[in-house]
């Protein structure tokens, strides 16, 4: 009678990583293209409204979508329309590629650390 409305699911760089491993899935990059080409996460498909057409004709609808924006606002309401779309497994990043910016940071200083140590 009623339709069940999906909703998206939020995650964190740790998680997503864990995802992105085990699971047919893709991380979604929303920012604007000048940003995209200065830095993103590797192997991160970028999606405009030039290639939205394409991207939902042709992207399995159960893979699992990790949608990143600047800090994890924008892509909340993404995602939202990727479920809207059909797809099954969305998620949301927390705190968008500006964490995964600082998780990268950190991991970076980490390891030089040990090869002073």
């Amino acid at each position: 009678m009623f339709k069940r409305k999906a909703y998206f699911k939020y995650i964190s760089i740790t998680e997503a990583k864990a995802v992105i491993k085990s699971k047919n899935a893709a991380f979604v990059d929303i920012r604007d293209e000048s940003s995209f080409s200065n830095s993103h996460i590797p192997n991160a498909i970028h999606l405009t409204k030039n290639n939205m057409d394409a991207f939902l004709k042709n992207k399995n609808k159960y893979d699992h979508l990790i949608v990143y924006c600047y800090h994890g606002i924008l892509s909340r309401d993404a995602a939202e329309f990727l479920m809207n779309q059909g797809f099954k497994n969305v998620y949301s990043l927390n705190g968008g590629f500006s964490e995964y910016a600082q998780t990268q940071t950190e991991l970076q200083r980490n390891n030089e650390a040990k090869e002073i140590l």
